[in-house]
Formats: C-alpha cells, structure tokens, sequence
C-alpha cells in the first residue's frame, strides 16, 4: 500500500460520524479490494477497530477475530458488533434476538418486558443494567451476560427470569455486579455457570440448580434460598437475614466445595473483615430459623 520498498504499516481511519451521527448502527464493516492483476505484492490487515466520540467518551471496540488477516483475493470484508442496548427501554416490549451491547446505565421502565433471545451474547463495557419496579427483563437459554471492562452491574427491583445454561462472566479487566431486590419474587436458575461475580438477592424464594460458580461470591436474605447439586470454587456463600422467622429455612446440599487459601489472601470480593460474623467461612448462614448443610463435600487446599 505504501510502495514496493516501504513495508511499514499504514494506519488510516474512516470518518462516518457526518452520515450516521446518533444511529445504532448494528454491524460496522470493512471491505477492501485488492487491485493487483499479477499477484505482485501481498498485504495483511493486522488491526482493526471502531471507535465512538459520542458523549464525551473515547470508546475502543476491537474487531474480535484472529488477527492478522492476508489480503491475498480480490475482496476482503471484515465486521465488528456493534448494537447497543438503548439508553431507556419503557415504551414498548421487545425481543432482542442478535448480540447487544451495554455501556453506560440502560433502564428498562414501566410495565413492559425485555428479552434477550436464546443463545445471543450481551456485553458490558463498564455499562449498567437497571430493571425497574414493574419492568421484566427475561434471558433466554444459554445466554451470555459478559463483563468486559469497568465495573457492570445487573440491577434488578421488578421481574427478571432466567433460563438454562445462561452464563455470567467477568473478564479480568472488569467486575459484574448482580444485585436482585424484590420481595415477592420467586427466581429458579438452573445449569448456570458464574465466573468472577458477585450475586446478592433480596428475594422472596431464591433457587440454584446443578450450576458452577468460580472465584464469585453469593450472598442472599430470601425466606427460602436453596442451594443443591452445584460446584463452588472459591466461592463463598453468606446467608444472612435481619431477623430470623419461623418460616424462612437456607439449604446448602449435594454441593461440590473447592476452596483455594492462596485464592482468599488476594480474594477481592470478599475481603476479610473482623465485623462481618461470616467472613471466614465458606458457608455462612445467619439469623434463620431453619437451615440444613447436608451431604456436601468440602476440598480446601493450604498454602505450602
């Protein structure tokens, strides 16, 4: 591209903001053609990224592929998904069925709700989920709510329902927040698989299933919480109540525990305290009447 003797790279940019400035643009491509009749030279592209200017914000987002990629055809076309979650969701339900993203603080409003369809992929870059009083948000089987960057966070004080296999993933560079507060609501999550997070709820009923949690940590108040046929690694559990009733029973049972000691000296979601009661154990259960630890197995490994 720069002459037969200069092989360095050349960067470039192509400016579009003056024909799509406020637009969701969904997929940005790159296409070039290649003029080369007698299959002379050969080029590669070994970077390629978008960036948005928008609301005093320099925001990067790599092109996920395998990098660098020969110009050795007539055409090459490259993509990067780009469709952002909107900033305010209340005036009509609506299924998202291909890969969003959320940056920012997204608000789901009023009585509607909002689906992330089976299989599609919901990306967080130092982006806020909020699902307000009377609003449902509902995921699909086998999604994929993925911190990528900055601190994420789910909000939930109306409905939310999960389906199978869906996974909650934090990338090292980034935190996910999962915070459910309502006290009517009864949520099941079965085959789910957590990975660096925290999830705390404040629910009436709250029920894991044949899940697996890594370096997270789960903390919960709901009358009835139950936790069976799951593995933990280094995964603490704090079950906590205000006050303890007659009615409220906790049941940790059937659980694979692995537990690390060099995790918990660098253990940032649950750093030690000498005012919380439970933060050295691994199950911790506080203030109600009725709780069952039954047929659990507990591995934890020592420092040398």
């Amino acid at each position: 591209m720069q002459g037969d003797e200069n092989y360095e790279h050349l960067e470039g940019g192509l400016d579009y903001n003056y024909w799509f400035y406020d637009e969701n643009w969904g997929k940005v491509f790159l296409i070039i053609n290649e003029n080369d009749i007698y299959n002379q030279y050969n080029g590669e592209i070994s970077e390629f990224s978008i960036i948005d200017y928008r609301w005093n914000e320099v925001f990067e987002l790599p092109y996920s592929g395998t990098l660098p990629v020969d110009i050795d055809i007539d055409s090459i076309a490259l993509s990067i998904e780009y469709d952002l979650l909107p900033f305010n969701m209340g005036l009509q339900g609506q299924e998202f069925s291909s890969n969003k993203i959320c940056r920012k603080r997204c608000t789901i409003i009023g009585n509607i709700e909002i689906e992330f369809g089976q299989g599609i992929n919901v990306d967080f870059y130092n982006g806020t989920l909020v699902v307000e009083e009377g609003a449902t948000l509902t995921i699909g089987d086998s999604v994929t709510i993925h911190a990528k960057t900055g601190a994420d966070s789910l909000i939930v004080y109306g409905d939310i329902e999960i389906g199978d296999h869906v996974n909650f993933i934090a990338d090292e560079d980034a935190s996910l927040f999962i915070y459910i507060e309502n006290d009517s609501l009864t949520i099941t999550i079965d085959s789910a698989y957590f990975e660096n997070m925290f999830f705390e709820e404040k629910t009436y009923a709250c029920t894991f299933n044949n899940s697996e949690f890594s370096n997270s940590m789960i903390k919960g108040s709901a009358d009835y919480f139950l936790l069976s046929s799951s593995e933990l690694t280094n995964t603490p559990v704090r079950l906590s109540r205000e006050k303890s009733q007659d009615t409220c029973i906790a049941r940790v049972e059937d659980c694979i525990i692995l537990y690390d000691e060099a995790y918990r000296i660098n253990d940032t979601l649950n750093p030690p305290s000498a005012q919380d009661h439970l933060a050295e154990t691994l199950i911790g259960v506080e203030q109600y009447h009725h709780y069952l630890i039954l047929n659990d197995s507990i591995v934890h490994d020592e420092l040398d």
